[in-house]
């Protein structure tokens, strides 16, 4: 038993001697002048960093559009399309709404179009330029109200854009994914695409909360042959988007499918949380939704396209929070590099023009890209 312990005495020395000398030894490597050792550990992580922020930087420079731009080398992919894709953006609001929702749309999403008019009954003033129309404010009125405002439209911005988006001032828009999802269609042609409702109407027409979208075909059409005839416009007795959608059908303007290829639905006639909440026992939808929709829709993350292009019920300060998470905010260390179809490709490499066939462009929910502000927007008064 003695020399057992002994035996145990001497490795439990050892192993005692050793600790501490590497202990030691790790000491007086550690504790070095600054001008040495802990500047290069210091260097490096500088080093580190400076490599990460240039290439955040130049990621930012090529996808993220509230980055200024200067320069047409620098100019990005969103303001090319925007070019190319001219949409004038018309938003239907109320005097004592002037300040109180309008104007947030004017600060977030309006800018970003390429001609951005406010309808109302009365005047605004600098801070929000809004066009009188000799209508009446209220429900009962949104048809005449609507009308005229298509026809003032016609007669002094035909001109100025391929593409006419019509929105209510609490009507949140993606204008970069409104461009995208016109490049595979044709301004020459008849389209009306938005949320489509098939309720009281059984080829469908476009909700009014989420926006609705007219090509200079359609809106010439509309203003030159279904209002002038009573016979094909009339009064239907109907809320105002039903009423747009009967005398669109009238001359040959069907309602289109603006869903994804997933079915991921682009227009969205409730708020992102309505949409997205996937448990039923919230009721967050009403009960009459599901009657309505010409698709079926799904709850949760899947109820909306990775490009999706408008949100309705959307409040003044949920405005600012949508354009802070979708133009300024990004998780760390994810790239947001998406594939592009060709013609978009060549916009910011050989700078070539973009065809809007559609045998040339498939939407795909993942083909994104984000915008900023176009340098061709228009404020009407």
């Amino acid at each position: 038993m003695k020399g057992l312990t002994k035996r145990k005495v001497l490795f439990l020395s050892f192993i005692t001697g050793f600790l501490l000398f590497f202990f030691i030894n790790l000491l007086s490597h550690s504790f070095v002048p600054l001008s040495t050792g802990a500047m290069k550990i210091r260097k490096s992580e500088r080093e580190l960093m400076e490599t990460l922020d240039e290439a955040l930087l130049e990621e930012e420079r090529l996808y993220q559009g509230s980055v200024p731009c200067t320069g047409e080398a620098n100019a990005t992919l969103a303001e090319e399309i925007s070019k190319k894709v001219r949409v004038l953006c018309w938003v239907m609001t109320q005097p004592e709404n002037h300040r109180k929702k309008a104007r947030h749309v004017k600060a977030t999403w309006g800018k970003r179009c390429n001609v951005l008019l406010f309808i109302s009954s009365k005047e605004g003033d600098s801070s929000l330029p809004a066009i009188a129309l000799p209508e009446g404010e209220g429900r009962e009125h949104l048809w005449e109200k609507t009308r005229e405002a298509f026809r003032y439209i016609y007669q002094r911005h035909f001109q100025d854009a391929d593409w006419f988006f019509k929105a209510d001032d609490d009507t949140y828009v993606v204008v970069e994914n409104l461009r995208f999802m016109l490049l595979s269609y044709d301004p020459k042609d008849p389209v009306y695409l938005g949320c489509k409702f098939q309720k009281d109407m059984k080829s469908g027409y476009m909700t009014g909360g989420a926006g609705y979208v007219l090509s200079r075909e359609a809106l010439d059409r509309l203003v030159n042959r279904a209002f002038p005839n009573p016979r094909k416009c009339f009064d239907f007795g109907l809320p105002e988007d039903i009423y747009i959608g009967k005398c669109l059908q009238s001359v040959g303007v069907l309602g289109g499918d603006s869903r994804d290829p997933e079915g991921g639905w682009r227009f969205h006639p409730f708020a992102p949380g309505d949409h997205l909440d996937p448990f039923e026992e919230d009721l967050r939808m009403p009960e009459w939704f599901n009657g309505y929709t010409a698709y079926p829709h799904q709850r949760g993350v899947h109820c909306c396209s990775s490009a999706a292009v408008s949100f309705h019920y959307v409040t003044p300060w949920n405005m600012h929070a949508l354009d802070y998470f979708i133009y300024r905010l990004r998780p760390y260390g994810v790239s947001p590099i998406f594939s592009l179809p060709d013609p978009v490709k060549s916009m910011s490499g050989n700078r070539t023009d973009v065809t809007s066939s559609k045998e040339s462009v498939q939407n795909d929910p993942t083909r994104e890209f984000e915008g900023s502000k176009s340098d061709d927007v228009l404020t009407i008064v």
